[in-house]
């Protein structure tokens, strides 16, 4: 999953040259949010989820049930904003569909 991630980055990073430029309309800043609201959500599932793994963090002691809760939810916020980034970008992901055929 990790390198999907990376490579789809990789792809786009036109998109991260350009965030500095030109103006915001409501459109960009919705999908910059959405965009950061993503990369958050993932990284606290990411995160939560090696706090739970017992057997590569023996020596620490967070509870369980807790980090557990932060990691679904974290995981159910990151559906949502992976549904969201989705929507706003299927027309460029239509468009580079078409371009392979």
């Amino acid at each position: 999953l990790l390198f999907l991630i990376l490579a789809h980055l990789n792809y786009n990073k036109k998109y991260f040259k350009a965030i500095t430029k030109g103006k915001y309309t409501l459109k960009r800043t919705i999908d910059l949010i959405v965009n950061i609201g993503l990369l958050i959500s993932l990284f606290v599932t990411i995160i939560s989820g090696i706090f739970l793994s017992q057997k590569s963090l023996k020596h620490i002691k967070i509870g369980n049930l807790e980090m557990s809760h932060i990691h679904k939810s974290s995981s159910i916020i990151s559906l949502i904003f992976l549904g969201l980034h989705l929507f706003t970008t299927h027309k460029k992901f239509l468009q580079g569909l078409k371009k392979l055929k």
